[in-house]
């Protein structure tokens, strides 16, 4: 008993830091600085590697956006401003931990969904309000992790559904303000967690 009570003691007086005070990576470090007054939100993980990105200010540019290649444990991305369109996207194809993407209010096209298609941890996929159509959804249709996807306000139609099919993980889909009918409804039955 008197044994454990020391080692007890003895690590109270020497801490264990290594995950608590661990310092962020150089090139993730430079990658925040040149992000400093841009993003609207930036977190970290214990060890020092960034994990969540916030873009909704009006001065971000796909130059800024392209930042974020160096954090490789980001699981958390929202680039919700229409200054970002389609280049500045092309550095998430490369983040592979990343479970949650917002691209509301992007001016990303399908030009963009390409970048996607390696995401295989994606659960929640935001697109309202960008110009995704039906052909952009066919590169979603790869991402079988996916429980929520928004579409809302974008120009998708009942054919652009049939790529949806695949999703057998989709809990949520939403589609306000789209030019979906009951008819184009009827192909996402076989989706029986939605």
């Amino acid at each position: 008993m008197r044994r454990l009570l020391i080692l007890i003691i003895s690590l109270s007086l020497h801490p264990i830091t290594d995950s608590l005070s661990a310092e962020t990576p150089p090139a993730q470090e430079e990658a925040i600085k040149s992000l400093q007054g841009i993003t609207s939100n930036l977190q970290k993980n214990r060890d020092g590697t960034v994990r969540f990105v916030r873009f909704s200010k009006s001065i971000v540019t796909d130059e800024h956006v392209a930042q974020i290649a160096a954090f490789k444990q980001l699981d958390y991305l929202a680039v919700v401003t229409p200054t970002v369109g389609d280049e500045g996207l092309k550095a998430i194809a490369g983040l592979a931990n990343l479970d949650t993407l917002f691209l509301s209010g992007s001016k990303i096209t399908d030009a963009a969904m390409p970048n996607l298609v390696r995401l295989e941890k994606l659960e929640k996929l935001y697109l309202d309000r960008t110009g995704i159509t039906d052909s952009g959804l066919a590169h979603i249709s790869h991402l079988t992790t996916l429980k929520t996807l928004s579409l809302a306000r974008t120009s998708i139609t009942d054919k652009g559904l049939e790529h949806l099919g695949q999703l057998e993980n989709l809990e949520v889909l939403i589609l306000n303000e789209t030019s979906i009918s009951d008819e184009g409804i009827k192909a996402l039955k076989p989706l029986s967690k939605l």
